[in-house]
C-alpha cells in the first residue's frame, strides 16, 4: 500500500510541476511552449528563432524527406515564406529554402539533424515534433 502512496505523490508532484509551466505560457505559445515545456536535445538549441517561434539555420540541409517543393525566388523573406508554406501544407514538419527553392518535409524527430551546405536556410516548426 506505501507504494501506491508514493506513485501517486510522485504523479501529483508531477502534474503541477507541469500545470505551472503550462500556466507560464505567454499569449504567443508558438515562441515560448519550448522554452516553458520541452527540453530541446542539444543539437537542436543553437538554433535561431524567430518572433513566431520557427527554429532556423543558415548553410544547412536537411537531406530527404520532402514532401512537395516550390519556386520562391524572393531572397529577403524566404524564411517567412517558406516556413508559412509549411505551415500551411499538411504534413510538414520542416524545410529548407535554398536558390528560390522552397523544400517542404516530413522529418521524423528522431532524424531531425541538419547537415552544414555551402548555402540555403533549412527549419523546423518545432510544436510539430513535441505535440
Amino acid at each position: 500500500m506505501p507504494n501506491i502512496v508514493l506513485a501517486f505523490l510522485f504523479l501529483f508532484t508531477f502534474m503541477s510541476v507541469k500545470t505551472e509551466q503550462l500556466d507560464a505560457v505567454s499569449e504567443n505559445p508558438r515562441s515560448d511552449i519550448l522554452d516553458n515545456v520541452f527540453t530541446l536535445p542539444e543539437k537542436l538549441t543553437s538554433w535561431n528563432t524567430t518572433s513566431s517561434g520557427i527554429k532556423w539555420l543558415h548553410h544547412c540541409d536537411l537531406p530527404g524527406y520532402d514532401v512537395e517543393y516550390r519556386f520562391m525566388p524572393i531572397e529577403n523573406s524566404h524564411i517567412d515564406l517558406c516556413s508559412q508554406a509549411c505551415i500551411d501544407t499538411s504534413g510538414c514538419k520542416a524545410f529548407r529554402w535554398n536558390d528560390g527553392w522552397c523544400f517542404l518535409k516530413n522529418i521524423p524527430p528522431t532524424l531531425l539533424s541538419p547537415t552544414q551546405a555551402n548555402r540555403g536556410t533549412c527549419g523546423f516548426l518545432p510544436w510539430e515534433f513535441f505535440k
